[in-house]
């Protein structure tokens, strides 16, 4: 997750990305770190690259989901778990094409 999102923030390397590239897949994508501020990276991204991000609720690098919810400008992103996950599409102009899933109880590893 980490490496897609600094090199997606790079335009010669968006460049290069074949015809098909459908947006990237970011498992525990970690926003809380003791020493990098790792929004920033994300910010870089332009708007029009579709993010998918699955994180376990009990992980500690994304903690309550607030600094992504901030970080995309995605309002709403609190919801209550439904059947074990729950999916908050992005419905905001900044960040049009990105979608959150929460794996409840799932750890930074996604183990339950």
């Amino acid at each position: 997750g980490r490496a897609i999102v600094h090199a997606l923030g790079r335009r010669s390397i968006r460049e290069q990305l074949p015809p098909n590239f459908s947006g990237a897949l970011l498992f525990g994508y970690p926003l809380h770190h003791p020493t990098q501020r790792r929004q920033d990276a994300l910010k870089a991204v332009p708007a029009e690259v579709p993010l998918l991000f699955i994180s376990g609720t009990r992980d500690p690098f994304i903690g309550d989901f607030s600094l992504l919810g901030r970080t995309l400008s995605v309002p709403g992103l609190q919801q209550a778990p439904v059947a074990g996950l729950s999916v908050s599409p992005a419905r905001s102009t900044a960040r049009a094409r990105c979608c959150i899933v929460k794996v409840e109880g799932g750890d930074h590893g996604l183990a339950c």
